[in-house]
């Protein structure tokens, strides 16, 4: 068991950044795509497809550690 700790921010319109234990992260929404560089150093891609819970996701990049 450990402490975790997580902070989110609105910045902009669209535009969020994301403190956590693991590091900094951000997302930035453009119609129905979300854009997201994560903490860990992957980029990933999710874009919604209007079906509830029916979402496409693409990961990129090597996490780093």
């Amino acid at each position: 068991m450990g402490i975790f700790f997580r902070e989110s921010k609105k910045v902009g319109r669209n535009g969020r950044v994301n403190v956590s234990s693991g590091g900094v992260g951000g997302s930035y929404k453009l119609g129905p795509a979300r854009i997201t560089q994560k903490a860990n150093g992957q980029q990933m891609i999710r874009i919604q497809t209007g079906i509830p819970g029916l979402n496409f996701t693409k990961t990129f990049g090597k996490k780093r550690r």
